[in-house]
């Protein structure tokens, strides 16, 4: 029961979150990923490929799915699992983004913005 009413609580909770928010905490989400998978992933080449990710969202283009080389990882025993992990949570972040609101997009665009700095300066 204890469950219950603490998912219950959980979901009331998620919906007053603005958008904004949402993002950001996807974004956290990720770079924690990104953190725990090791093979490299925490270098340049993957923080690119993160960005590019992102501000394709942010101008509708359609996902496509990143491999290993593009991720650019060290090839060492367990990659595939770490380009499942690092796939799975930039997914969130690209959903989360493509489904706010014409309202709600200026924030986000804006804090995407200085995130992405690799794309956007």
């Amino acid at each position: 029961l204890w469950k219950y009413f603490h998912r219950l609580w959980r979901m009331i909770m998620d919906e007053k979150k603005t958008k904004l928010q949402k993002v950001i905490d996807t974004v956290k989400n990720f770079e924690r990923v990104r953190s725990e998978v090791g093979h490299g992933a925490t270098d340049s080449e993957p923080d690119y490929m993160f960005q590019y990710l992102l501000w394709n969202a942010v101008k509708g283009e359609p996902w496509q799915t990143p491999n290993q080389d593009d991720w650019e990882l060290y090839d060492q025993i367990g990659v595939g699992v770490a380009v499942r992990r690092l796939n799975s949570a930039a997914y969130k972040c690209y959903r989360t983004i493509q489904s706010a609101s014409i309202a709600e997009s200026p924030p986000i665009v804006d804090y995407l913005d200085d995130y992405t700095w690799r794309i956007t300066k």
